[in-house]
């Protein structure tokens, strides 16, 4: 039986874990292959293991940082080369200080901005040619 999504490539950013394993699970049941996208290589290998086996759906594990330009881009490329196509990107990492508002120093308001702002702009234009090469003309 083929499913309404068999060929797609679709990578997710903080994808080892909660909500951003979640997607991965929805879309890998749905016959898409995924790339799992996270800093954290540990939680990344296991959940990518996990996934693959569950659902028996291409799952590709890719280690790196959204918030550096040249990782975001490297860690995009390596998706793509690894699902073979691309059709959708899911921005899902995202961090937060576990601390009080008041106690929130600078470094740790950069950190989240790199992740939460800068990360998206990173892995969206990363991967806003190869979508638009992708999309239907017409």
């Amino acid at each position: 039986m083929t499913s309404d999504l068999d060929g797609w490539g679709v990578a997710i950013t903080g994808g080892a874990q909660g909500l951003g394993y979640a997607c991965a699970e929805a879309f890998a049941r749905r016959g898409a292959g995924v790339a799992l996208i996270d800093l954290n290589s540990e939680a990344l290998d296991r959940a990518a293991a996990r996934l693959a086996e569950e659902t028996g759906a291409p799952v590709h594990a890719v280690p790196g940082s959204v918030a550096r330009r040249a990782e975001a881009e490297a860690a995009l490329a390596q998706a793509h080369a690894a699902l073979g196509r691309l059709d959708s990107l899911i921005n899902n990492a995202g961090v937060y200080p576990r601390k009080a508002l008041y106690e929130i120093e600078d470094a740790d308001w950069d950190a989240s901005v790199g992740v939460n702002l800068r990360g998206v702009y990173n892995m969206t234009a990363a991967a806003a040619p190869i979508l638009c090469a992708n999309a239907p003309r017409g």
